[in-house]
This record gives structure tokens, C-alpha cells and sequence, in this order.
């Protein structure tokens, strides 16, 4: 029975013209890889702050983290936007490192850190490349 249907698969792909035959398969790419494509690019912010405290928080590509001691109280966290964050006093926020070490590691007091927008492994340059090279390789096989 299984070898039936196999037989009916393969003598309907010999039948099959070449050009609906490379339809299909670059289909098929464009099925397997596109979970690849439409990963987001968030990584866990486990760097090492100057200190002793990690940030836990989940941060996205290009936004500023920071691990502060105001007043006593410690805030942790990540943001779009750059705040200072020193309540002039004894406001202190140290630089975290998520990753690959492309954080900025000479904060003043008060102030966030800049982490590099593409520390991700897998960033936006190479879901970019990625995913133009499917879309190549598609298109060639059409």
C-alpha cells in the first residue's frame, strides 16, 4: 500500500514539468526558513555590570540597560530611551555588558550606558542577509 502511494508521488513528480518542480522546492525554503526570518532579536541581559549585580531583565537590540543604586534602592532594567537617571545625589547606575562586550563601559554616575543596537548574534544585518539570500535562491529557482 505505502509502495503504491510512493510510486503514485514519484510518477506524478516525472510528470511533473521542471519549472513546477522548482516552484515547489523554493516553497518549501521559503517554509523552513521563514521561522528563522521572524526570529526577534532579544537576548537575556546577563552581562556583568561593573559591580556585582546582573541585570535580568530582557532587552532588545538598541536599547540602554541599567543596574542604579538610588537611594539606597536598586532598579534594574532596560528602556528605548536614554534617561539620566541621577537624582542628584547619590544617584548611581553602572554600565552593563550584554553579550559580546559592546557595551560602553565609562559611565559617569546617573547615567546609562548605550549598548551596540546589532550585539544580538543573530541580528538585524543577518536576518537581513538571510533573508535576501532566500529570496535569491527562490526566485532562481523559478
Amino acid at each position: 500500500m505505502i509502495l503504491k502511494q510512493i510510486n503514485g508521488i514519484a510518477t506524478r513528480l516525472r510528470n511533473t514539468s521542471w519549472s513546477s518542480l522548482r516552484m515547489i522546492i523554493a516553497l518549501l525554503l521559503l517554509a523552513l526558513l521563514s521561522p528563522v526570518l521572524a526570529l526577534d532579536c532579544v537576548k537575556e541581559a546577563n552581562g556583568t555590570v561593573l559591580g556585582s549585580e546582573l541585570c535580568l531583565s530582557q532587552a532588545k537590540a538598541g536599547q540602554w540597560c541599567y543596574s542604579s543604586n538610588i537611594g539606597g534602592a536598586i532598579f534594574k532594567g532596560c528602556m528605548d530611551e536614554y534617561t539620566n537617571l541621577n537624582d542628584g545625589n547619590d544617584g548611581n547606575v553602572n554600565c552593563i555588558d550584554i553579550g559580546n562586550g559592546n557595551c560602553k563601559k565609562t559611565g559617569k554616575f546617573g547615567e546609562l550606558c548605550c549598548c551596540d543596537k546589532d550585539y544580538c548574534n543573530f541580528g538585524t544585518v543577518s536576518k537581513l542577509a538571510l533573508s535576501s539570500f532566500t529570496f535569491g535562491l527562490a526566485w532562481a529557482m523559478l
